[in-house]
């Protein structure tokens, strides 16, 4: 059985779109969707309709919570402000059945992958959908965000970055995000948006277990064509700063 794991779409159509023509051309049996589907992009309403029409099992992110309660920040910085007016602009182009939608999607969920094997998908960890498994640190560092949890395959997204590794016999993964991959720069230790959409394929059969990370190339022009054909506020800046806004909203998320 081979499963499409996909997270962090945060309402870019254009990776979204990206992504499902790839994983179509490959085949699949079932789609996973980790989280934060709509918010911080400027498409939202159509990154759901396009995923709804391919029957994912969704967990709820931290982003898809917020747009169904929206409540804003006290005395945020002028560039949370910005991201933040967003933000609400996303939750007011939601429709009833959106937001129902939104509502479905479970904390976390246990998921039959085939050939005797379980995948866990959550969207930060079992702990929380605001605390993400970390790529490096101790067992009592995995210990303390996956609550005892255990299943053959234990994807998360939520820190917008591909990882792979070993935890007992559990095999532990981010696919990474569709919509806003982060990616650092070593020369200047800045967080960039590459020009690429990321998710992973896990194949179980016959007892043996294959994870697959994908990348697939993203031209930059379609996502500001997607931005500038909106009526998102901020358009003009959002474009401008991007790549290190988005980089600096991460580490709030992270620790927020």
């Amino acid at each position: 059985m081979r499963t499409v794991v996909i997270s962090d779409v945060h309402g870019n159509l254009a990776a979204l779109d990206a992504v499902l023509r790839s994983i179509e051309a490959e085949s699949y049996d079932k789609v996973v969707f980790l989280g934060d589907l709509a918010a911080t992009g400027p498409e939202p309403h159509s990154v759901i309709a396009k995923l709804r029409a391919v029957y994912p099992v969704c967990v709820m992110g931290n982003t898809d919570e917020w747009l169904l309660r929206p409540v804003a920040r006290v005395n945020p910085e002028p560039e949370a402000k910005m991201m933040e007016d967003i933000d609400f602009w996303c939750a007011s182009q939601l429709t009833d059945s959106d937001r129902d939608f939104l509502r479905s999607f479970q904390h976390m969920t246990k998921v039959d992958i085939g050939g005797g094997a379980t995948l866990l998908a959550y969207h930060g960890s079992p702990k929380s959908n605001r605390e993400g498994v970390p790529p490096a640190g101790t067992a009592s560092d995995l210990e303390a965000v996956l609550l005892g949890e255990r299943a053959t395959v234990m994807a998360g997204g939520h820190l917008h970055v591909q990882m792979l590794r070993r935890y007992h016999d559990s095999t532990l993964i981010n696919p990474g995000s569709v919509g806003l991959p982060f990616q650092r720069d070593p020369s200047t230790g800045k967080t960039r948006i590459p020009p690429w959409c990321e998710y992973a394929v896990v194949r179980s059969e016959g007892g043996r277990l294959d994870v697959a990370f994908r990348r697939v190339p993203l031209d930059p022009d379609e996502v500001a064509s997607s931005v500038l054909g909106s009526n998102m506020p901020h358009k003009n800046e959002f474009l401008e700063t991007w790549a290190s806004l988005i980089g600096k909203l991460a580490a709030q998320n992270k620790s927020g």
